[in-house]
């Protein structure tokens, strides 16, 4: 995605989040972790760029990104996870105190040998990746949406994309359930 914004703090609120065209939104993140390191990927395209530096947690401890005033709305969040060595740190991960999603790095979930990699590991039982995803999500009554990481060997978390989901339109559902027949009727119409 363009326009990311670069927080380079362990600790604190940022200011105003831009979207993804650039503009400015109401939303803030506020970031507790332990400190800043960096995985060495180095900064030769966009993705290592963003994999490069990560912010870092404590042994045993919990490292929280808290996106605030957030709209209402179905949201995807993305948490790109690459620490410095792929020595099988394992951290857990919740939004919003919900599902848990495991994640483990290993050379199986080198960058870039193997591209981006999704964990999906759940009940401690930790997957290869260098992401993990969480899909229809919403804030909460305040307008948050909380991040929590916990790790065996520090968590951590190099990037985090909070991504609106277009509500469907009232006809999309009905379409679907119709299968090829509605489908070519669309087309029908269409022309």
């Amino acid at each position: 995605a363009a326009n990311w914004n670069n927080y380079g703090s362990n600790t604190g609120t940022s200011g105003f989040l831009n979207d993804s065209t650039g503009a400015a939104t109401g939303v803030t993140i506020s970031v507790t972790g332990a400190g800043l390191w960096g995985s060495g990927v180095g900064t030769g395209d966009a993705n290592s760029k963003m994999l490069n530096g990560y912010v870092d947690g404590t042994d045993n401890g919990t490292n929280t990104w808290t996106f605030h005033n957030v709209p209402a709305g179905i949201y995807t969040l993305i948490s790109y996870a690459y620490p410095d060595s792929l020595d099988g740190r394992s951290s857990a991960y919740t939004v919003n105190g919900g599902s848990e999603i495991d994640l483990m790095s290993d050379g199986n979930a080198s960058y870039p040998n193997f591209g981006f990699v999704r964990a999906t590991g759940t009940g401690g039982n930790y997957t290869s990746g260098n992401y993990i995803e969480f899909d229809n999500i919403s804030p909460d009554v305040n307008g948050d949406i909380v991040l929590s990481g916990t790790g065996v060997f520090r968590n951590y978390s190099n990037g985090i994309q909070l991504v609106s989901v277009p509500a469907p339109e009232p006809t999309t559902g009905v379409l679907l359930g119709l299968g090829m027949v509605g489908l070519i009727c669309v087309a029908r119409r269409r022309i």
